[in-house]
């Protein structure tokens, strides 16, 4: 079997795995930690609260704040549509004016 160079800032264990794989466990942790802290900011969580409970109500505000989001961008689309709209019967209104003006100047 050849040998494989491996970079000098991974470890590798006698399973293959690498040191990334613990980095990616405490990286979690981490963050399970930070959404705890952000929770209790915000709300005090119910006691006894898992860190899925917390995982499923952070969801729940992150799709309830897409939803608000998405009906204020409804809202501007429809908007936009009733000017493109105004300025649609506009432009209409403009070209016959445009073609009584012509016509009363060729007569």
């Amino acid at each position: 079997m050849s040998q494989q160079h491996v970079p000098e800032d991974i470890e590798v264990t006698e399973s293959g795995s690498t040191s990334f794989d613990s980095d990616s466990d405490n990286l979690s942790s981490d963050l399970d930690e930070e959404l705890m802290k952000v929770c209790a900011a915000v709300a005090s969580p119910p006691d006894g609260a898992s860190i899925a409970d917390l995982h499923k109500a952070s969801a729940v505000l992150i799709l309830s704040r897409c939803v608000a989001g998405s009906k204020l961008i409804i809202q501007a689309l429809e908007t936009a549509q009733k000017h493109l709209l105004n300025m649609r019967g506009r432009q209409q209104e403009l070209l016959k004016w445009n073609v009584l003006l012509e016509t009363s100047y060729w007569h």
